[in-house]
């Protein structure tokens, strides 16, 4: 057991008494000479910062960061102890030794990135990715070490000739690093990856690389685990986003990657350092084959871009644009020349799976994922032609109704409607996610549909006029909704599931906020809090 864990056995007030004066004692360990007290905020989650500060002499304070290992498996153990999804900390140690942790459950309210505040009543409930139940891929891996690091090293040379000097590449890893590598990060590289990594540890850092690929640079082995672990966090399950990995509209071929935001076997290695990176997939899909390269991170949330089978491929493409003369060399600033691609080394494009249309055109392609229709009164009929359709966005009620979607894959639909418009979707078996507004006219909406939809898990009804609500009540599936604050207080009974929430109004007061925390059982309850010394005794 990890000694910054703790086991059922172990959650007892005594043990986290322990526990909270071990974590004391490593933190005075990194004290600032003649300090006299620290104070530590540890806001709950996993990864979260802390913020903190030793008070000096004088009464300055010097700011602080620690690693959050110790407070957040104490958090944690705690949380456990009192039946809390996250604690929050506050940690203050005096020089003399003595030592108060004060925990209470988190209940922060947050301001969703779609409007409104959010509230997370489970934060750390995951509803399955779509892509979890494919199967896994039995191909082989397509990548050559032997020529994946020949060709790393034609690149350098090619760009030192074309650019007029010679950069050198750092000295080379060792077969131990990358074995100590691997087992931090839980997955083995793949071999043509290894390769590179025996030719050099790396192309430089931030501010002194060499472009290996076409632009990311490949990173030290050092930073791998590190870089692993924060995009664990960073990608980790968004309320906000109900739409994960719902489309491919990349290029590469359907079903080579898992339909999820992140997976423990995406092993980021290369990046320009804007919060995007280039991954190793060692859980392809059944199209796929493991090793092949994906990009995931900030702007990748949707789910990952596909672009090529290996490591060795992405690097023969890279010579191949050099080849071609597809780069423009920049030498305006006194800095050394550079080299920009004015093309990607990424798969070429594979078949159509997104439109863009007022309407559904009289013939749309079978691989269709997403249709997002745009004019008015949109006709949907020939929509029933794409079989794996995934995801509608309309801006205006259909002129044929819905029915066209009751046969199709259809996992979200973002859409006004009104009166009985939901029917023709009765029984749907993969409908997940609905974002509905006001259809106008017919009357109010009838949400007794809803009853029948057993994947339905996330519903937002702050653009529909009142209707009854009743029926939410009856939703046992039903992880998120969002509503008004009016339609929150016409809620005769939540659903018995629910893990998040969100209110959507103007000038909601701090008040009203907190009330309607409190309503949907989002309450901190009374602190624990421990008191101790972290010399012999208590």
């Amino acid at each position: 057991m990890n000694e910054h864990s703790y086991d059922d056995g172990e959650l007892t007030a005594d043990r986290i008494k322990q526990a909270a004066r071990r974590s004391c004692l490593r933190l005075a360990s990194a004290a600032p000479a003649q300090w006299t007290e620290l104070h530590l905020e540890f806001g709950g989650a996993p990864f979260q910062q802390i913020e903190g500060h030793w008070t000096l002499p004088d009464g300055v304070h010097r700011r602080w960061i620690p690693v959050a290992a110790d407070l957040d498996a104490l958090a944690t153990a705690i949380g456990a102890l009192r039946g809390w999804p996250r604690t929050r900390l506050e940690l203050h140690l005096l020089a003399a030794g003595s030592f108060t942790v004060t925990a209470t459950r988190d209940t922060t309210l947050t301001h969703s990135s779609l409007g409104g505040i959010g509230a997370a009543l489970d934060p750390d409930l995951h509803v399955p990715a779509p892509g979890d139940d494919r199967p896994d891929s039995t191909a082989p891996p397509a990548g050559d070490p032997e020529r994946a690091a020949a060709l790393l090293r034609a690149g350098v040379d090619r760009r030192a000739e074309l650019l007029g000097h010679r950069r050198e590449l750092p000295p080379p890893a060792t077969p131990e690093q990358i074995a100590e590598t691997e087992a931090l990060l839980g997955h083995p590289l793949p071999a043509d990856l290894r390769a590179l990594y025996l030719v050099a540890d790396g192309s430089g850092d931030v501010l002194d690389s060499i472009d290996v690929f076409d632009g990311p640079r490949l990173l030290p082995l050092a930073e791998l685990p590190g870089r692993h672990a924060h995009l664990a966090y960073a990608m980790r399950f968004n309320w906000d986003n109900p739409n994960e990995a719902t489309v491919q509209d990349e290029p590469g071929p359907l079903d080579a990657v898992r339909r999820r935001h992140h997976h423990p076997a995406w092993l980021p290695f290369a990046t320009v350092d804007d919060g995007n990176y280039y991954a190793v997939d060692l859980a392809p899909a059944e199209a796929g084959r493991p090793g092949q390269v994906i990009e995931i991170g900030r702007d990748r949330y949707d789910g990952p871009l596909y672009v090529a089978d290996s490591v060795t491929t992405l690097l023969a493409r890279c010579l191949d644009l050099l080849d071609r003369g597809c780069y423009e060399i920049d030498d305006e600033d006194d800095d050394l020349p550079y080299l920009d691609f004015t093309e990607s080394a990424r798969d070429p494009a594979g078949p159509p799976t997104v439109l863009h249309a007022e309407t559904a055109p009289d013939t749309v392609p079978t691989t269709l994922l997403y249709a997002h229709l745009t004019g008015p009164a949109p006709v949907l009929a020939p929509l029933a032609a794409a079989p794996r359709l995934r995801r509608v966005t309309l801006a205006a009620r259909p002129a044929d109704g819905l029915g066209a979607l009751r046969g199709v894959a259809l996992e979200s639909l973002t859409a006004p409607v009104a009166a009985d418009d939901l029917a023709p979707l009765a029984g749907h078996p993969q409908l997940a996610v609905l974002d509905l507004s006001d259809g106008g006219g017919d009357g109010p909406l009838d949400l007794a549909v809803l009853r029948t939809l057993p994947a339905l898990w996330w519903l937002n009804l702050t653009r529909c006029r009142p209707l009854d609500l009743s029926v939410l009540g009856e939703l046992t599936g039903l992880r998120h909704l969002a509503l008004t604050l009016g339609q929150w207080e016409a809620l005769p009974v939540l659903p018995p599931g629910l893990a998040s929430a969100r209110l959507v109004d103007r000038d909601v007061t701090d008040e009203q906020a907190a009330a309607w925390a409190a309503r949907i059982g989002l309450v901190p309850g009374e602190p624990y809090r421990v008191n101790g010394r972290t010399g012999n005794g208590s």
